[in-house]
Formats: structure tokens, C-alpha cells, sequence
């Protein structure tokens, strides 16, 4: 039965099915592959529809689930959409209206859950956005910036990752800085040679030689990212994107955002987290301005100590000090 539906439902060129013979099985699919949707029985060996359903809503809430079954009590269709089930499609009658019908409502789960994916993202970068701003405005330390913003974009915008690294003039390496998200090998073996070699082929590098940002929406498969793509692998990591930062025009850096999700980076998230790195670069800027004026200033008054200790020590004399700080005596 369940190779019947498969053929019938890839007749559509837009689906193909992966058929499991129980909930186990399904599960164990699921551990080692990504899938747009999930149709289901409710009367399968060990574990039914409804206790799949719950266990699949735990660990994937956002993977849409129909239950497809020729059980139609009013209880169990009750249960499934009480439990987070998407869809309920009773079989029965033409085979072709019942495909038809099915195939319908799994487009529609896929693209109603696309597009709340797509809204929540937006939601979370226009925080993320917010809250760095806020940060800005209240931090007037370099480093205490760059912590708070990686951590940021970790807590609340959902990112796997986030650093920031800048590049060293002496060495032409991209050196990471400042990090926040999971801690593994990946960030501390982060060293982007800025020549034009192989080991030079990276996001971060790329972004800061060009002045521009660098996407890979699929590390695995990105020739950019070859190098880096098994250790990334590993870690998780599917998705990263980095845009450059700049300090008074002379130090050049990059932030960079890692996602578990391929494909995350789209025309709106990356609009948003460039316009997040210019807001950064801006108040890296900022910050080397009132740093520099403190240096001014206080040179300003150990000059003006000084000269105030040569006039005590100097025999009687009228002394004027004009508007240009010249002095007349």
C-alpha cells in the first residue's frame, strides 16, 4: 500500500516520498535527513498516529504532519489537530480526488510553515536589531560592543554562532576576536589568510577584502567553503553569512552568523543584518572618536600642568596666555 501511494504521489514531479513501514522507522529517517512533510497512518505497529504525532511535534515543531487514515471518529480527528497536526484526510472514495486532495494539503502545510518561518525569522532580526542598537547606545567599550552583540545575535536571534574578527595588517590573517553560540573546534581553528591562496577562500575574508557581504546558504556543497565544510558539517553548521565592519577606514573586519538551517539567508535577512553591521561599524567609529578625543584632551591638560609648573619656578614676570594658547610674557 504504502509503494502504491508513492508512485501515485510522484507522478507529480514536485514530490518525492520516502516510505517507512512504522513510527520507528519514520523517526529514525528523521535523525539522518531533512523532509518537507510528514503523512502518516493512525493504526501502525508499536507507537500510532497520534503518540508519532506528539513525539514529532516535540522534536521537530515546525515539520508539517497529516494524518491519512480510513479511521474517521470524531475523537481521533479532534486529537491529531489538538496535538499540532496540520491536516486530517480520511481515505475512501476516488482514488484520484483522494490524491488530488492529499497532494493539496501537503503544498499547503509546506507553504503556511514556510511562511510563518519566514515572518518569525523577520521578527527575530528586527529584535535582534532593536537590542544592539540599544546596546550601542549604552556601551562605549570596543570589546564589551563586540561580546554583546554576538551574544545578541545567539540568544535572540537564533543564530547557531555569531563572531567577529578583524583582520591583522601584519600577518593578512583574519583572526577571530569575539564569539558567542556553541563552542567547538570550528571557531578557535578560524585563521582566513587574506592572499588570494586556497586557505584564503572563506566568508569572513571575502566579505573584508571585497567591502561587501558573503552568503553561502550551503556550506556542504559551497566551493567557497571547501575547506571548511567538513568541520562545519559536524558542528552543525548549513548556512553562514558574513558582512564587513570597518573602524575609522583603517581596521577591517567582518561579523559573521551561523545557521543550522540551509537556505536561511534570503534577500530580507540579509538586508537587515548588513544594515545591523553598518550600525556596529558605526559605533566602532564612535567609540575610536571619543578615545581619540580623550587622548587630545588629556595631552591638552598635562601640556597645561607643565607649563603652570615652569611658571612657578621662573623669577617674576607677567604672564599672558592668548586664545591660540600662545604665551606672552
Amino acid at each position: 500500500m504504502l509503494d502504491s501511494f508513492r508512485l501515485i504521489l510522484e507522478k507529480d514531479p514536485e514530490f518525492r516520498v520516502v516510505p517507512a513501514l512504522s513510527a520507528k522507522a519514520a523517526l529514525e529517517l528523521l535523525k539522518n535527513a531533512g523532509y518537507d512533510a510528514i503523512v502518516s497512518d493512525y493504526e501502525m505497529p508499536e507507537i500510532d498516529g497520534i503518540q508519532f504525532l506528539k513525539i514529532v511535534r516535540e522534536k521537530y515543531p515546525r515539520l508539517p504532519f497529516i494524518i491519512f487514515t480510513g479511521k474517521g471518529r470524531e475523537e481521533i480527528v479532534i486529537e491529531s489537530l489538538n496535538n499540532g497536526a496540520d491536516y486530517y484526510v480520511r481515505k475512501g472514495g476516488d482514488a484520484r480526488a483522494l490524491f488530488a486532495e492529499l497532494g493539496s494539503k501537503i503544498r499547503h502545510a509546506v507553504e503556511l510553515r514556510e511562511s510563518q518561518v519566514k515572518v518569525a525569522r523577520t521578527s527575530r532580526l528586527y529584535l535582534v536589531l532593536s537590542r544592539i542598537n540599544e546596546a550601542i547606545v549604552r556601551i562605549h567599550d570596543r570589546r564589551t560592543l563586540m561580546e554583546e552583540a554576538c551574544k545578541i545575535a545567539v540568544q535572540e536571534g537564533g543564530f547557531i554562532r555569531a563572531w567577529i574578527g578583524f583582520e591583522d595588517p601584519g600577518t593578512c590573517r583574519v583572526t577571530a576576536m569575539v564569539a558567542s553560540g556553541t563552542l567547538d573546534g570550528f571557531f578557535t581553528n578560524v585563521r582566513e589568510s587574506s592572499e588570494p591562496f586556497p586557505e584564503g577562500d572563506g566568508l569572513a575574508i571575502t566579505a573584508v577584502r571585497r567591502g561587501k557581504p558573503s552568503i553561502s546558504n550551503d556550506i556542504l556543497a559551497d566551493p567557497l567553503m571547501e575547506t571548511w565544510a567538513p568541520e562545519a558539517g559536524a558542528c552543525g553548521y548549513r548556512a553562514a553569512a558574513s558582512f564587513p565592519l570597518t573602524t575609522c577606514r583603517k581596521s577591517r573586519g567582518a561579523m559573521t552568523f551561523f545557521s543550522q538551517e540551509p537556505d536561511f539567508f534570503t534577500e530580507t535577512e540579509i538586508a537587515l543584518l548588513h544594515e545591523l553591521c553598518e550600525d556596529i561599524s558605526f559605533a566602532f567609529e564612535t567609540i575610536d572618536m571619543e578615545a581619540s578625543q580623550g587622548r587630545i584632551l588629556s595631552e591638552l591638560e598635562q601640556s597645561r600642568r607643565q607649563l603652570v609648573n615652569i611658571i612657578n619656578f621662573l623669577p617674576d614676570a607677567t604672564f599672558v596666555i592668548d586664545l591660540e594658547g600662545r604665551v606672552i610674557i
